[in-house]
């Protein structure tokens, strides 16, 4: 698991709610910003409520916020369990004890016990 290759580890930026430009409005780029109604707001911003929503936070949609790179889907016989945590700094499943291996990006076979 690497620095998300999207955002490159920068999971979340401050910037204006979503919006278009309507050029037709002003001529020109500036002036022309409109804000799309609220219903349309896509999840990855959160409205930052001491601007009235017209600023705040956007997080990675790659990423989820994380800031690395999510893992790639399970192939068979890979651990499926979603219980995980990083111990002593390896990517652990908590059902299986399966570790994840940076350098070969691999899931390697644990012990089998039940580390919740």
């Amino acid at each position: 698991m690497g620095t998300c290759k999207q955002c490159g580890g920068n999971p979340t930026r401050y910037g204006l709610a979503p919006h278009t430009h309507n050029i037709n409005k002003t001529g020109s780029l500036i002036g022309s910003t409109e804000l799309e109604p609220k219903e349309k707001w896509l999840h990855e911003f959160t409205p930052d409520l001491e601007t009235d929503g017209r600023q705040g936070v956007w997080t990675c949609s790659h990423c989820k916020g994380t800031g690395l790179e999510p893992l790639e889907p399970y192939q068979d016989g890979e651990c499926r369990h979603s219980k995980r945590r990083f111990i002593y700094g390896v990517l652990t499943c908590l059902k299986c004890t399966a570790q994840y291996d940076d350098k070969t990006l691999e899931w390697k076979p644990g012990i089998n016990k039940d580390l919740e």
